[in-house]
């Protein structure tokens, strides 16, 4: 949901742009995409013998899940960053919607990815 939440905020900030729209839908649908591949193809099961739980991960899934992330971050920041830098938004105060969105994205963007 929290994908949904960026994409859909940096979507009103680019002022309802098609073009965004299209690649931010891409972007969520290859996210979702690779969600019911890893819930599907990673799981568990328990082994009564060992006592233990075994643990099956995708790697392929757990890879493409993490990238999809990242490229739904990616297109959220990049949507709010591009409708800061526009010419006729560059006059906009610190305070203003617009610079706060791309504080937001930016901030997220780089202090989670950091911590990875």
């Amino acid at each position: 949901t929290f994908n949904v939440f960026i994409l859909y905020k940096s979507y009103i900030v680019t002022d309802k742009s098609q073009v965004y729209l299209v690649v931010a839908i891409l972007a969520f649908l290859y996210r979702i995409a690779w969600t019911i591949a890893d819930l599907v193809w990673t799981g568990g099961s328990w082994d009564p013998v060992a006592n233990v739980c075994n643990y099956n991960y995708s790697e392929l899934a757990g890879f493409h899940y993490t990238i999809a992330d990242i490229i739904c971050d990616v297109v959220a920041t990049a949507g709010s960053v591009t409708m800061f830098l526009k010419p006729e938004n560059r006059a906009l105060e610190y305070q203003s919607l617009w610079f706060q969105l791309m504080k937001e994205n930016g901030l997220c963007f780089f202090v989670w990815y950091d911590y990875y």
